[in-house]
């Protein structure tokens, strides 16, 4: 099984489910910078039903060091279309005064930070990768979500190389988060499911990888 300390590049792609139908395509790349520094991108389209009469397109970059098995985001962007609706969403790292700069909504909002393992929402699943080929039992991430710091709480479960991560909310909410995570693939997710109270469930399933 991969280590933690072996984070490669790779291109991912999956197909989105939306209520037991195909809305859209998702690809993921992971490049590496230099030595320490690594770029996360997912470009997400929408290829039927109504996602893709609205020509729905969404991209999300999330640069981020991987030191001693820590992963701390340093930039982050997102920019969405459909019709005639346009969202972005960014920050950076300011590491003189030690504080993200960001602008979501048109507002701007500043962030002090103390810890340095600290990743974008955008880079979840990544996260979640390296905690579980380090077999671990349970994981606590902190992301930069919307303007705010947030604290996740995840459990893996281990059979061969079948890995299952769970997330554990804090307080009773229907709602549910599980992926499945290939240990041959340095642990990347090839199924994810999310689910919110009224909602249509959402599934993501990868339909192709290669090393790159």
């Amino acid at each position: 099984m991969a280590l933690a300390s072996e984070l490669k590049p790779y291109q991912a792609t999956y197909e989105i489910i939306r209520g037991g139908k195909v809305t859209g395509e998702q690809t993921t790349e992971l490049k590496r910078l230099n030595n320490n520094q690594w770029l996360l991108t997912d470009t997400t389209k929408g290829t039927r039903g109504m996602a893709s009469l609205i020509g729905f397109k969404r991209q999300e970059t999330s640069e981020f060091t991987f030191v001693d098995g820590q992963l701390f985001v340093t930039r982050h962007s997102m920019n969405q279309k459909a019709a005639f609706n346009k969202r972005q969403y960014q920050f950076t790292y300011d590491a003189q005064e030690k504080q993200y700069k960001g602008t979501r909504k048109g507002d701007q909002f500043t962030l002090a930070v103390t810890e340095q393992n600290i990743i974008s929402a955008h880079m979840l699943p990544l996260a979640l990768s390296l905690t579980a080929c380090q077999q671990d039992a349970r994981a606590a991430i902190d992301l930069l979500k919307s303007t705010n710091l947030s604290h996740y709480q995840f459990t893996f479960n281990y059979q061969s190389d079948k890995i299952t991560s769970q997330r554990v909310f804090s307080t009773p909410r229907k709602k549910s988060s599980t992926a499945q995570l290939d240990a041959s693939k340095n642990c990347l997710p090839v199924t994810q499911t999310h689910q919110e109270e009224n909602e249509p469930e959402i599934n993501s399933r990868l339909t192709a990888f290669n090393w790159l």
